[in-house]
């Protein structure tokens, strides 16, 4: 709460004079700039859109446990010296000088009680969830930006009456 009160602080301040200055550069900003820099810079809307690209990764993952995967082996095993044994006074070896072997899995989850579609479907209800709360996020960014930049507008021009009241006031106790 504390950082969005001074967020809207900061803002205030920001259009509150016509121009700012920003690295030693300085911009004008209309009341729809204002509003779209708000709502592409704010913090709150990154972190709505993080957690999109979290349940995005959450429905992959998910819909991946559910797809058919091969897994492979290749191993190879070359000898110095093959082992071998003594029967009556003679050697024989055993085995090759080199060795090859190789397997290959297919692995296919066909029915895990259930769970997987229930999964695949919550992962979704979550990315539907996220692409809402991005739209929240990014409404109240804009609400709160559209009430900073209204209300800088009234406070320049209460201002400006204000120096107004005080010039009249001088003229009238001047006379």
């Amino acid at each position: 709460m504390l950082r969005q009160i001074s967020w809207l602080l900061g803002l205030t301040t920001l259009f509150f004079s016509p121009t700012i200055s920003l690295a030693g550069e300085v911009y004008r900003f209309s009341f729809s700039q204002a509003v779209q820099r708000a709502v592409n810079t704010h913090e709150l809307v990154g972190q709505a859109r993080a957690r999109l690209e979290e349940a995005m990764g959450k429905r992959n993952e998910t819909r991946s446990k559910a797809m058919p995967y091969f897994r492979s082996n290749l191993a190879y095993q070359r000898f110095i010296k093959r082992p071998s044994f003594y029967f009556g006074g003679d050697r024989v070896e055993v085995g090759e000088d080199n060795v090859w072997d190789f397997s290959l899995e297919y692995i296919q989850n066909i029915y895990a009680f259930g769970k997987l579609l229930n999964a695949i479907e919550a992962a979704q209800l979550l990315g539907e969830a996220s692409k809402i709360d991005i739209e929240v996020a990014q409404n109240t960014v804009a609400f709160q930006a559209k009430s900073a930049y209204l209300q800088a507008i009234f406070e320049k021009n209460l201002v400006a009456i204000h120096v107004q009241s005080s010039n009249l006031s001088e003229q009238f106790n001047a006379d």
